[in-house]
Parts: C-alpha cells; structure tokens; sequence
C-alpha cells in the first residue's frame, strides 16, 4: 500500500463488525467532509436489501472498507473513508432502538448507549458516539439521542433525516411480519450488525496517511465525485502540511459558500484549471491536476491558488462582492445580466481578467461579455465546445501577457462570437420560452429605441414594474385567433419574441387573455415605444409577428454590437 510516510508496521488492518467499531470506537467525520447523500430510493434500499439477504443466510456480510487515522490528542477518530456506511449503520441501530422503546422493551437503552449516544458525568446532555460535519451533525445529534421524529420527514428534509425515515419504516415492517417474535427479531438484527457484519477497517498514524490510502483505494472511482478524489489526492501530498493545506482548502470552500466539495466545487475546479491550462473536460481534470501538483509544496500553493480564486469566482456571480466596490453602477448591471445567463465560458475568461486586467479594461470586458453572450445564446453557439474553447485560450493568453486589452480578447475570440449577419438571422426567428430571458430582451430594445445610453443594461428593478405581456396569448383559443388554425400554430407563435411586449402590471392584468381588439387599444396608448407600435395594427397574426421580430433584429445588432 503506497504511502508517503507510512511503512508497513504504521498501517493497522482488522476485520470487525460495523456496530462493534461504533461500539468501541468514537468517531467524527471531519468538516471539510462532504455531507452524507445516500438517498432512499437508491444506496438506503440497496444497503438494506443487501442486510436483509445476508440476515437470512449464515455466514458473514463484508460490507466494504473505512478508512480511519489516529492522529491528534482526541479519543474520536477521523473517517476519511466509510461515513456513508458508517452513519446509515447508526440510523439503522437508532430505528431498531426506537421500536424496542416503543414496544416497552428495557434493551432499547443498551443499544443507545453502546452505539449510539451516552451521558456522562461530565457531558451536557447525551453525547453522540459519532459526530458528522456541521451541516449535518445537529439532526444526526437528534436522532441517535432519540429526539427526532421519523414520521416528520418531508421531500425537504436533509438527505440524514429520509433515510433514517425509510429505516425506521424499514424496520418497522420487519417487527410487525413477525408477530409476538418482533423483539426478539429485532435484538437479533442488533447482533447480526455487530457479530456478522463486518468492515475491513485500515488505521495510519496521521490524515496524509491516509489520504494516500483513500486515493489508492478510490483511484478514479465510480462513486466519488472530481473534487472528493482531488481533495484526498492533494491532502495525501500534503505530508507536514497538511493543517495549512487542509485550511487554504476550507478557504476556498467557505468562499463559495459551500460546506463541502461536490458537484459546484468541481464545477469551479474546472473553471479555475482551464483559465491557466486551457479548456479541460470534467472527465479530465484529476489527471491534469495530478500531472501538476506532484509535491508538498506543489500541493500547497495550489490550495493557496485556489482559494484566492474561489473569492474571486464568487464575486462572479455576486455584484456586491467586495471585490467590485469601485465598480460603478453600470459595470454592476452588467454583472447582473451576465449571473442571470450564467454561461460556462465566461468564467474561465473573466477570473483571468480579473487577475490581469486593469479596473478600466475589466469593466469594459464586462460590457462586451454582455453582448457576446447575448449572441451567443440567440445562435445557440455560446456553450458548443469549440466556443469554451476558444475563451479558455483567451484566458490562457491574459495570464501570460499576450493579451491585455478587450480589443485582443476579440481578436482571440474570432468567429466565435457570432456576426451581425448570424446574429440577426437567429435574431428574427427564435422563440424565448423564459419570460424572464423574454423580458431582459425587449427592456433593452425599449431602451435602445428610446436613444438611453447603454440600453443593453437593464436593472433588475424594472421586471418588477413591467409584466410580459403575449399578444396572441398563451392558451389562446381559435375563436378569439382564428388565423392560428391548429393548437400547435398558437403555441409556436405565441413564444415567438415578436409576439411579444411588456406593460406595466395593472394593465396588463386586464387584458390577458383577451382578443386582439380588445387589447391593442390598450396597447397603443403605452408610453413604451416599441408596445405601442403593436397597438397600430389592425390585425395580429403570424405575418404580423414575422416582421415585428424581423424589425426587433434589425435594432438588436445595435443594442448588443459584436
């Protein structure tokens, strides 16, 4: 078993039941931890299935390995492989100690204090004889010291609480099927989790031990997402520094606002490794990293990147970040709208320019990635590979001092960012399904049509005032549009953009779903130049439509300028 500092004699190896190790041994899972996922439907009643199966045969149940190191002043060891297992063991011993506590049976507090919490003189309370990361441990704390109600579990509740509500269902199904036998069956399953069912259980001396361990033993599983089998890779290099490593990791961590890595974290661990290598796929990035990071120290200033680039991907998608205090109000809106697109390729792109670039020229990459994205969505071009591509090679190209201005990043960009030509061509025909997509749209046309100073900045505010209105309405009858002869005509144009426009609430409230007569009075009389063009028409059909979005395209080159 490879190991940067073990040997042989420092790695420790036992087979032992699963409610014997929680028995003799208290536990915490660290912090940094990812929270505990399994679900009901799928590793909960594939885990009980299997317990059930084994419960019927003879010989013993192997229910996998944990991983477990020794080190520091605490009697709990720390879990750095097995919480799963471990904790849906706990839930399942709580089920089995809440129904003997309900059929009056005296063992029930024999199994809460040996397996799951005990009182002492010297505790507050009961103290859990395992403890769980802080987004987890108060529930947990609650059902193993018998002061939570399976019953109360909903669709919202923590993925702890449903599975501990689907065992305790679990079990109750098993005490009924057999009658008056029902406490005799159920000690005998807390026996059978204690003498049958066993756990390979690999002790090392420190937590870098044991990520090299975990990281053999996980190498590129299934079951682990990126983030968790690189923070136990990075942790194992670690070595002596690991509290420093382990901290710049939290960092990073806490400023996404994230208790764990999971799938967001990955998310930003390919974000971060593409502005610096270029364009890399999830399926990728563990090997990357591992080709780079090789040593202690390399382990280290790649936690310490990483964090200080996790406060700037935060501030991404978060204009009051303090990262933006001396941007002014437009260079915020433009933030606004771009968090509202939340497009892959923009990340990579702006936390190299948020490293590189100048307070000026970053503000103006902000008002150009405005329009790019806005292109790029009406073509449906922004998220094709080549296009990620090709923004990570910009990104690349700001760290290394080949770019430094907007004017190079769109050089860089190419044909990437679609053409006047293309983007009016989509423009004209597309159908906006999001009314807040649809809103955004025509709040900047109004804007650009009524001469304001960068229309494409539209406050969040003004979709408060006004409402989208659909001329031809959504579940529009053929009586009231008879030129939409079928249900699918009606449903196609309605979303169309040209079909649509904004009013202020109240009128808009009033007219609905009513015919085009009645409402293109109304519509005239707007005070917004492009809704009240609607309202000269004697007629609204799909000609109409047609040519209203086809005149829509030809003021959005203008508003949103490549």
């Amino acid at each position: 078993m490879p190991s940067a500092k073990a040997t042989p004699t420092s790695i420790k190896f036992q087979l032992v039941g699963v409610a014997e190790l929680i028995e003799m041994q208290e536990m915490r899972v660290p912090i940094y931890q990812r929270s505990y996922r399994w679900r009901p439907d799928a590793e909960v009643s594939q885990y009980w299935s299997d317990l059930r199966h084994a419960f019927g045969e003879t010989d013993e149940y192997f229910l996998g390995t944990v991983v477990l190191t020794t080190e520091g002043d605490s009697a709990r060891k720390t879990i750095i492989d097995g919480q799963q297992r471990i904790v849906t063991t706990s839930l399942l011993l709580a089920a089995i100690r809440d129904h003997l506590e309900s059929r009056g049976n005296e063992k029930f507090s024999v199994i809460e204090r040996d397996y799951l919490a005990k009182e002492t003189l010297q505790s507050e309370g009961k103290d859990p004889r395992l403890i769980l990361n802080p987004e987890d441990d108060s529930i947990f704390a609650a059902i193993v010291s018998g002061d939570a109600d399976p019953k109360a579990a909903d669709s919202k509740a923590p993925a702890v609480m449903k599975a501990y509500a689907f065992l305790s269902k679990a079990v109750g199904e098993v005490a009924d099927s057999v009658g008056d036998e029902a406490e005799k069956r159920l000690l005998q399953w807390a026996t059978f989790l204690r003498e049958r069912v066993r756990l390979g259980v690999i002790e090392v001396p420190s937590e870098s031990d044991a990520y090299v361990i975990f990281e053999t033993l996980n190498n590129r599983g299934a079951d682990l997402t990126t983030a968790d089998l690189l923070k136990n890779y990075i942790f194992g290099k670690a070595g002596s520094e690991l509290d420093k490593v382990r901290d710049y990791w939290m960092r990073a961590l806490g400023a996404l606002e994230l208790s764990a890595a999971d799938s967001k974290f990955t998310a930003f661990l390919r974000h971060y490794w593409s502005s610096r290598y270029g364009l890399t796929r999830e399926r990728d990035l563990y090997a990357k990293i591992k080709e780079k990071v090789r040593t202690k120290s390399q382990a280290s200033q790649f936690t310490i990147d990483l964090s200080r680039a996790a406060e700037k991907y935060a501030a991404i998608t978060n204009p009051g970040h303090e990262f933006w205090t001396t941007l002014d109000h437009a260079g915020k809106a433009d933030l606004q709208i771009l968090a509202r697109f939340n497009l892959a390729p923009n990340r990579p792109l702006l936390l190299a320019a948020m490293d590189k670039f100048s307070a000026a020229e970053l503000k103006k990459l902000l008002r150009a990635a405005v329009s790019w994205s806005v292109r790029g969505t009406v073509t449906e071009t922004i998220n094709s590979g080549t296009t990620e591509e090709r923004y990570c090679d910009a990104a690349v190209a700001i760290r290394s001092g080949q770019v430094k201005t907007v004017k190079s990043v769109r050089e860089r960009l190419g044909s990437t960012v679609p053409s006047d030509d293309q983007f009016k061509e989509a423009f004209a025909i597309m159908r906006v399904p999001k009314n807040a997509t649809a809103r955004y749209y025509l709040l900047a046309l109004e804007r650009y049509e009524a001469k304001t100073s960068e229309p494409e900045l539209v406050p969040n505010e003004d979709g408060d005032k006004l409402n989208l209105e659909h001329v031809l309405p959504q579940n529009a009858t053929q009586t009231d549009w008879p030129s939409f002869k079928t249900a699918d005509e009606r449903y196609n144009w309605a979303y169309r953009l040209g079909n649509m426009t904004l009013l202020p609430k109240g009128k808009n409230g009033k007219i609905g779903n009513k015919p085009f007569a009645v409402k293109a009075p109304i519509l005239q009389s707007s005070a917004l130049s492009l809704t009240a063009t609607v309202g000269q028409h004697t007629q609204w059909t799909a000609v109409e439509i047609a040519a209203r979005q086809k005149a829509l395209a030809e003021k959005a080159v203008l508003a949103w300028p490549r």
